[in-house]
């Protein structure tokens, strides 16, 4: 299951729903509870249904990092 957690989060870091899609699908048909198989399947569409928010939040974050990196390297020039 670890698996699964990794490349959901590098499908979530890429932003890439399709791979996403197709990594639950791969979780959902590998797993034999029929509960689990349910929250699998409302964790998705979670996900599907939130997309445009989540990418949001993820270009946000992407601007924020970047502004980090570029104080850090105004600072760094100013201590050379």
């Amino acid at each position: 299951m670890k698996e699964y957690a990794i490349r959901i989060w590098d499908c979530l870091k890429e932003a890439d729903l399709e791979e996403m899609g197709l990594v639950f699908n791969e979780l959902h048909m590998s797993t034999e509870s029929e509960s689990k198989r349910i929250e699998i399947k409302e964790s998705w569409d979670y996900f599907k249904n939130n997309w445009d928010g989540i990418r949001v939040q993820e270009e946000e974050y992407d601007a924020s990092l970047d502004a980090v990196q570029k104080d850090i390297t105004v600072i760094y020039l100013q201590l050379e």
